[in-house]
């Protein structure tokens, strides 16, 4: 394994953590949320917690997307001087801070119990992300 493969296996096992993390919270805040409105039925999804699912959903997609492209795209390929695996990597992380961010300022207009969960959890993914942010532009100084 080259320097080159450890330097981008750091941000996609960022990635890879952002995703599973956030599909976890997801899953448990939309628990939370069926108990809470069961009894009502006919209440709204907050579009809070739309944006945080939708944030995992997006890292996960850009994560089979590597898996797809492979060996098979090369640096001949570059697109804005980034190769499609590195484009992918960024796109991913960048998706997913921006569905975070859109996540906690929706949170604040949403009534309910859900929002604070929200708000917290999209915390705590966003610093996930932002660190693979950090990682991604050292692994692009790298090489």
């Amino acid at each position: 394994m080259g320097l080159e493969r450890l330097n981008w296996l750091i941000p996609f096992v960022t990635l890879l953590s952002a995703g599973c993390l956030g599909g976890l919270l997801a899953l448990l805040v939309w628990i939370q949320f069926a108990a809470e409105r069961a009894p009502a039925a006919g209440k709204r999804i907050p579009k809070s917690l739309v944006a945080f699912t939708a944030s995992p959903c997006i890292e996960f997609a850009a994560l089979a997307i590597l898996f797809f492209l492979g060996e098979t795209a090369h640096s001949s390929d570059a697109i804005f001087g980034l190769e499609p695996m590195q484009l992918v990597i960024a796109a991913g992380l960048l998706a997913g801070i921006v569905l975070l961010m859109a996540a906690h300022r929706l949170a604040r207009g949403d009534p309910g119990g859900i929002t604070a969960i929200v708000r917290r959890s999209s915390i705590v993914l966003l610093a996930i992300d932002a660190m693979g942010v950090v990682l991604f532009a050292f692994a692009l100084y790298m090489t």
